[in-house]
């Protein structure tokens, strides 16, 4: 497998490439500042290192996970028999379903808000894995290497899928479990965005989610920027375009669509969903159907 490097950018896939490898490094040696066209899942089998971005730095060693967007500058310095595997993927082609996933604290907490928080804040990882945990880990990663390693024409990419899916919820499951590590600002947010996906229907106002995050509004609107490109409410209101997509994919009535996902107007909801997909519902549904 060999790595295309452009700019100080990393890429792995052609066009043409199922979008979900394993990297093994057992000697990852010092890098400087790089980018990629995709996400990264890292464990960290064996030594230390210091990973950096542009504003933070973080001390990693054996049984810590973490996860990096792929428009994210980082590196490595200071490695002392630094081993790791990358989980390296493209989210948008590998299209995995999260369902009812997105509601849990520990998955928000890795894949969506440590990875942002990371980028202007040095400290732990939250998630460092145990000897046993990290036995366990690694056989699902041996399990996903032998999918991979196997002909597409038997279903090896849709089993692949489902054991990285799997990966997924393991980690999720056991992140925030050393409550010695957890940041308390990645926690907050990571409850806050988790308790969003599962009431976006409901009434949620700013002030509720400033009581529920234990921080300032002043304070929750800037790491909330940080982490999804969004203030709160802005973050609530994309969220529910989105929900409403899914069902408006299911042909399901635009008047029901907009009430199901929160909104009281229906005007409103057609008038937003245009704003930010760039199409009405009716629209937007007959592309898909």
């Amino acid at each position: 497998m060999t790595a295309v490097k452009t700019d100080n950018k990393f890429s792995f896939f052609s066009s043409g490439d199922f979008p979900l490898k394993i990297l093994r490094m057992p000697r990852h040696n010092e890098t400087r500042l790089h980018t990629h066209d995709f996400s990264e899942l890292v464990i960290i089998t064996g030594g230390s290192a210091v990973h950096f971005t542009g504003q933070s730095e973080h001390t990693v060693m054996a049984g810590n996970i973490f996860v990096l967007k792929g428009a994210d500058e980082h590196g490595y310095r200071e490695t002392r028999n630094l081993e790791l595997i990358n989980i390296i993927f493209k989210n948008d082609r590998l299209g995995i379903p999260l369902w009812d996933i997105a509601g849990l604290q520990g998955y928000q907490a890795l894949f969506r808000v440590e990875p942002g928080y990371r980028r202007y804040y040095s400290g732990e990882s939250g998630l460092r894995l145990s000897v046993d945990e990290m036995r366990n880990l690694l056989v699902l990663v041996q399990n996903l290497e032998k999918e991979l390693d196997s002909p597409p024409e038997n279903g090896a990419w849709y089993s692949a899928c489902a054991v990285f899916m799997q990966i997924i919820i393991f980690l999720s499951r056991h992140y925030g479990m050393n409550k010695k590590l957890q940041n308390a600002k990645v926690c907050r947010i990571s409850d806050l965005l988790g308790y969003m996906e599962k009431n976006y229907a409901e009434k949620i106002s700013l002030d509720s989610l400033v009581r529920r995050s234990f921080c300032s509004l002043s304070t929750l609107r800037r790491i909330f920027i940080e982490v999804t490109g969004y203030a709160p409410i802005d973050y609530l209101l994309h969220l529910r375009i989105q929900k409403a997509g899914l069902l408006l994919r299911q042909n399901i009535p635009v008047s029901a669509a907009a009430f199901a996902c929160g909104f009281d107007d229906s005007n409103y909801f057609s008038r937003q969903f245009k704003k930010i997909t760039g199409c009405s519902p009716r629209e937007y549904r007959l592309r898909i159907l």
